[in-house]
């Protein structure tokens, strides 16, 4: 099964309002962030910055959303993959790859019935992938188009029965045998610090960190990052 990430927050806050009070943030970010198709939107960073941290967290738990693309996070990965093929793994609701023009994959694992139901018993929202998301893991979506660039965000790594401590999912992503593909110079993993502190591509390589600024996710602690690995 694979394991929800850092949701507890969010439910205390949730538990912190009335009825009203969290329909209400729900409704209002809805309309602000989602488009027609209700498709998640790439929206400033200042916008997230005006709402308090608790009630993107809860949006995010109760909509199925991680990673928060900001426009500011977009401007800087279209320069860092200007002339060079690029892809976008575990993709989720999609909206970095598509504001980037590029193939936008994932294996779209939240539609199993499942991870659906284990998902509604922790009262978090599954991921609802737009049908421009393709359905290829990401070793699938590597061997389509051979990218030089990988790009994801909140990617679930492999677990590893060997190191059971460094948790995972079993369905999840091999992200060293990923980054050893001949055709792959780089790997970039928006994320979080802490939440993924223990991916396994840590402990093997180390990564360029980047403390951009205009990065908002799930968590309601501090610890938004930007993972570059280069071969």
């Amino acid at each position: 099964m694979e394991m929800p990430y850092d949701y507890q927050g969010a439910i205390a806050a949730a538990q912190l309002l009335d009825g009203s009070g969290e329909e209400r943030i729900l409704q209002e970010l809805d309309q602000a962030c989602l488009d027609e198709e209700g498709r998640l939107k790439v929206m400033p960073a200042d916008f997230y910055a005006s709402h308090p941290q608790l009630h993107l967290s809860l949006w995010c738990v109760r909509r199925g959303f991680y990673c928060l693309p900001t426009s500011e996070l977009v401007d800087w990965l279209r320069v860092r993959i200007e002339g060079e093929s690029a892809i976008e793994i575990s993709a989720g609701h999609g909206a970095i790859g598509r504001a980037l023009n590029i193939p936008i994959t994932d294996s779209r694992l939240h539609e199993h019935p499942d991870i659906i139901l284990h998902y509604g018993r922790l009262e978090q929202g599954v991921t609802k992938y737009p049908d421009d998301v393709e359905r290829l893991t990401a070793a699938e979506a590597c061997e389509k188009y051979a990218p030089s660039v990988i790009i994801g965000a909140w990617v679930v790594h492999r677990y590893d029965p060997r190191h059971h401590d460094s948790q995972g999912g079993v369905r999840g992503v091999d992200e060293f045998a990923m980054l050893m593909k001949p055709f792959v110079t780089r790997y970039i993993h928006i994320g979080h610090r802490r939440v993924h502190a223990k991916k396994p591509l840590l402990r093997k390589l180390a990564p360029t960190e980047h403390a951009l600024p205009g990065l908002y996710d799930r968590p309601s602690d501090p610890g938004a990052v930007v993972w570059e690995w280069i071969k």
